[in-house]
This record gives structure tokens, sequence and C-alpha cells, in this order.
């Protein structure tokens, strides 16, 4: 076997892991009872929101979110936080295109002091006592002046919105699940772009991160799957145990087998292998999938120990029914990019993100990545996974050439 540490080291040199200090710097601030921002991306609302956690609050704080924020001052909650106080949404069909889940306005029940509950006291006491253990839904009465807001189940992995990444950023400093956040808005009444927000920040000594940024920095140190069934089967390679993921937000089921002892070792051979039924099934000539796939067991075998994860994203992240329809394309002359983007797809839908938290769900402690592809390497170091080398994995026949040289000058494919 002939490791490739090359270009596993160029890719790691590419890597951008910035994130990992600005979110625990971010974090830390917020342990302290101080307030950071956090900017949305360009492709959504691209707004920055001032964000404090609400375990935290004080009237300070409201001060700054009413005058210097300007727009709407609201309390993310957690899921499962927001149901346990008794919450209601506005509308339970909600036709907001950022998917906002707004609940009606609240304030803390007048025996807890309340009076009208808009002054920056009576509002950090009604933010402050969504976080105490024993608060029920009975201390808090309907209509109000806080609108509590309702993360998704699963925060930033169902949506990139402020409401979850608020949530996120509190529950990685370890406080309650709940923030009090504010649009800023300019004196124009527009809000701030991504540059006025960053000069904002500097100028005004706060901390600025991205969603984006908190996103990865979940990825990165969380393991966000774990086994749901496994089992053990033959086949010509060996006796394998083979263990079922289950994705909970797009609800599709990826497999792993193991092969041999993985858990705390090192240079552990693993081939992600994405689902093709043509290829692996019915043994299409059109690609090397089905060839791929029996040599990486081969391997495994030889080498005593290894991982081949199956992941449920059949042609390049399309399905099915769309892959067959670009195979039509492509018998009319058209390359596989290229007929993807006809249907009006990415060249490639895929992200390996998935294999990342398999293998940390494994232990496996570092990995030799049968690939040619760089973005599997990226996906798992981005995963935190050590991945220290790159074994190719080519199997050329004279049907698939044409294809595989697409892979190389389109995709970037190792060839």
């Amino acid at each position: 076997m002939k490791f490739d540490f090359e270009s596993v080291k160029k890719i790691k040199d590419s890597i951008d892991l910035s994130f990992l200090k600005k979110v625990k710097e971010a974090i830390e601030e917020l342990k302290k009872g101080n307030i950071i921002l956090i900017l949305d991306s360009k492709e959504r609302e691209n707004e920055v929101d001032f964000v404090v956690s609400a375990e935290k609050v004080k009237p300070k704080h409201i001060i700054t979110l009413a005058k210097k924020g300007g727009g709407l001052l609201c309390l993310a909650l957690d899921h499962d936080l927001f149901d346990k106080l008794g919450f209601k949404l506005m509308s339970s069909s909600s036709k907001d295109s950022k998917g906002t889940a707004m609940g009606l306005a609240i304030d803390a029940h007048p025996r807890f002091g309340i009076t009208t509950g808009i002054s920056a006291y009576e509002r950090a006491l009604t933010i402050n006592l969504t976080t105490k253990p024993w608060v029920k839904p009975q201390d808090f009465v309907v209509p109000g002046h806080i609108i509590p807001l309702k993360a998704r189940k699963y925060t930033l992995l169902e949506r990139e919105g402020h409401t979850e990444a608020s949530v996120e950023i509190c529950k990685l400093a370890n406080l309650a699940p709940a923030a009090a956040i504010c649009e800023i808005m300019k004196d124009d009444g527009h809000m701030l772009s991504e540059k006025e927000a960053k000069d904002f920040a500097q100028k005004e000594n706060y901390k600025l991160i991205t969603i984006e940024d908190i996103k990865k920095y979940i990825f990165y140190k969380k393991t966000l799957l774990k086994s749901e069934a496994e089992a053990h089967i033959q086949n010509e390679f060996g006796t394998w145990k083979i263990k079922v993921y289950v994705d909970p937000i797009k609800n599709k089921e990826h497999v792993a087998l193991v092969y041999g002892k993985v858990e705390n070792e090192e240079n552990v051979l693993v081939r992600v292998h994405s689902s093709c039924l043509t290829g692996d099934v019915f043994g299409s000539y059109k690609c090397d999938c089905q060839n791929q796939l029996k040599l990486a067991m081969k391997l495994i075998k030889e080498h005593g120990k290894g991982v081949l994860i199956y992941l449920n994203q059949e042609g390049r992240g399309i399905g099915l029914v769309n892959k067959i329809k670009a195979y039509a394309y492509q018998e009319k002359g058209l390359d596989t990019v290229e007929a993807n983007k006809i249907l009006g797809f990415k060249a490639d839908e895929r992200d390996f993100y998935i294999a990342g938290h398999i293998l940390k769900d494994l232990k496996v402690s570092s990995v030799v990545l049968m690939t040619n592809n760089p973005n599997k390497i990226k996906d798992l170091i981005l995963c935190n996974v050590n991945v220290v080398a790159r074994l190719p994995l080519v199997c050329i026949r004279k049907e698939n050439k044409a294809y595989l040289e697409t892979k190389k000058n389109k995709l970037g494919h190792l060839l």
C-alpha cells in the first residue's frame, strides 16, 4: 500500500481553523456576563445581533440592546425550554420566510415585582426568570413585553438562524440555553452590513462571530451521532460488525461496517462510500463505485482493521430519480457535471460530516482515508478526525474513463 501524505498535508494547511479561537473567546465573554455580536450570512438575513446570556442578563444589557441595537428585543429559547415554560407560538403555521418561531409576548407574573413590564429592570427580570430551574408556566403572564423565540430541536443542524445560534453558544458556555438578542440598526434605519458590523465590534470592543463559526465549532468539538442498532454480517472478505446511524435532520440511515478492533487504534483504513445502486448493486460500468467498494473491503481485510462507511446519498446527493435523469443527459453527450447543472443541482450536493461523526463515535484515533476526493479529507478534518494519509482507489476501465476524467478536471479529484 502506497500512502499519500503530501496531499493530506496540503489540505490540512489550507483549512482555516480560526473559528475555534473566535468561538472560544465569545464563550468566555458570555460566561463573564458580557454582550457578544453574532453575524448572519449574506445569503440569509445578513444582519448582526447583540447577544447576552439570559442567565447573566442585567438592566444595563437591556439598555444597551434597546439603545444601541434598535431592532426587536427578543428572548431566544431552547426548543424544550420553550415548551417546559408553556409558551405559545403566535401562529402554528408561520409563513415567515426565514422560519422564525415567534411566541406570544410574555412578562413575569406581578408577584415577582412586575408593574408595567417595560422597564429595563423588569424586562431583565422576565428574561432571567426563564432560566431558573424551579420556574413554572404559571410564573408568566400574556400579553407582555418580551417576545420568546423557539429554537429548532436540533438548533443549527436544522436552521441557521440567530435564535439557534444564540441558544447553542449558551449551551457551549454551560449556561442556561436562553439568550436576549436584538438586531443592530443604523441611524438611517437600515441594518448593519458585514463590514460595518466588524468596524462596530472593533470600535465598541465586542467579540464578533458568525453563525457559521458556531456551527463549525459544534461539528469540530462534539460527537453528534450514536449507533442506533448493531449486529454482524459475513461476506467474501470476512466478518464485519454492522452499525446503523440515523441523521435526525434528513431522517436518512447510514451504515458503518467495522472490521477488527478500531477503537483507540492508529492508522485505521477507512473508506467513506456514497451509495450507488447502479454501480454497487447492478455492477454498472458507467462509474467506478462497485470496484472501489470491493477493493476497499479487500484492503481493509489485508490490513486487519478498518471501517467502511456507507452513506445514503445516491447520485452525489441528488437521489436516484435525478441520477437517472442525469444519465439520460449524459447519453446525449453531456458530462456528469453538466447534467447535474441542467437539472438545477450543484456538481456535487454531498457533504461528509456524517462520516466524521460516525468515526468519532467509533473512537478511531487516526485514519488513512481510501479516497480520490479531497472534499472527504477536508470534511473529516473539520470534524476533528485525525486524517494522517490518503490511499488512492483508482479503478479505470474504458467505459468509465471519460467519467473519471470529468471528476479529475471538474471536481478536483486526485487521479
